[in-house]
């Protein structure tokens, strides 16, 4: 690979991504906001942490009565 074809690459990606960049610096940061609002909604998440069983009772004996 020559030295010409690398700049030619490097030439290529910089006038597709710089100009991409741009237009999404603003764009970007709402769908971000947008997916986490989607993924992290109350709805999927519980204040309760975790859950667990609630311990049984001892059962009383019948009989020392």
């Amino acid at each position: 690979m020559l030295i010409g074809d690398i700049v030619g690459i490097f030439l290529f990606c910089a006038v597709i991504m710089l100009p991409l960049g741009y237009f999404m610096r603003d764009w970007l940061p709402r769908f971000r906001q947008w997916w986490s609002a989607l993924l992290l909604s109350p709805r999927y998440l519980k204040s309760e942490g975790v859950r667990r069983r609630k311990p049984i009772p001892p059962a009383a004996d019948e009989q020392d009565e």
